[in-house]
């Protein structure tokens, strides 16, 4: 009898702590900031436009904007918190593409950040690509779940007492609300990790190669420096060895297609990540670019 009600006391308990971890708040999201993270890498191989890219992409980039905005039907914003633009993370994105279509677009949003050695050590693509074993099992369980009771959670009340506040998209955007914006919020932050941390040489000659390759396969391929204030521009041209020039030359010679964004038109809440109506609004302007760049 006793045995019978440990039982079912497991079968009570579990089920309410899976509703617990699920429900509980955004900050308390540590092992996935990007919280949809296992959606992604889970998505098939259906997409005309995949975007790829760091954390000002994920924040950045709405696809259904895009798909309003007439860039295509089946958009992936595939962005990740410091992600690195390396060849591991640039495969796993244009694998979202369909390529038995013959239009398929990969987007790749340049940042000084994510062509670094610090992004490479620090990503979190390649960290939670990495996840194996009871881990992986663990996580694919549970995210699942926690998308499953998304719907009734009370994030509705908490925007209408919160300074700030995030929303997430099935198709990989996270939109940020702020109501307060700091220009120069990430200016120490951004100084001291790319003094340390420049652009490395070796990321860029090996994303000229991806481009290349993925060409010769068919998939058509845009590249860009991804918006930001321009005060922030300015220092990351300062400290992170970036040329534009030089980076457009290699990547047009490589095969892509190279749009250009006026970042001014833009609000960023703390100088690299934008407001959720900004980024609806760049996200139309990237959809009416890509529809220019490949006519």
């Amino acid at each position: 009898m006793l045995r019978d009600r440990s039982f079912q006391c497991v079968l009570f308990v579990i089920p309410l702590a899976l509703l617990a971890y699920a429900l509980r708040p955004e900050t308390a999201r540590r092992d996935d900031p990007d919280g949809i993270f296992w959606n992604k890498v889970s998505s098939p191989a259906v997409h005309d436009v995949v975007v790829a890219g760091d954390s000002r992409t994920l924040q950045g980039v709405s696809p259904q904007a895009m798909i309003q905005a007439g860039a295509g039907q089946k958009i992936l914003n595939f962005g990740f918190n410091a992600a690195c633009l390396n060849r591991r993370y640039l495969t796993a994105a244009a694998e979202k593409l369909d390529t038995g279509k013959k239009r398929c677009v990969l987007v790749i949003a340049l940042t000084p950040l994510g062509l670094s050695r610090h992004s490479e050590a620090a990503s979190n693509f390649n960290w939670y690509a990495k996840a194996s074993g009871p881990e992986l099992v663990f996580r694919k369980i549970l995210t699942p779940i926690e998308h499953f009771v998304e719907p009734y959670q009370f994030r509705e009340e908490l925007k209408k007492v919160s300074v700030s506040h995030a929303q997430r998209f099935p198709d990989g955007w996270l939109a940020s609300y702020v109501n307060e914006e700091n220009s120069t919020l990430m200016h120490g932050m951004y100084r001291n990790i790319l003094s340390k941390s420049p652009v490395a040489p070796e990321l860029v000659a090996d994303l000229a190669r991806c481009i290349k390759e993925f060409s010769a396969r068919g998939i058509r391929v845009a590249v860009f420096r991804m918006p930001s204030h321009w005060e922030h521009q300015q220092l990351e041209d300062e400290v992170s060895q970036w040329n534009e020039a030089e980076m457009k030359e290699k990547m047009v010679s490589a095969g892509a297609a190279w749009l250009q964004f006026d970042s001014r038109k833009y609000k960023y809440y703390d100088g690299v990540h934008m407001q959720a109506s900004s980024a609806s609004q760049f996200s139309a302007d990237l959809a009416v670019q890509l529809q220019a760049a490949f006519k």
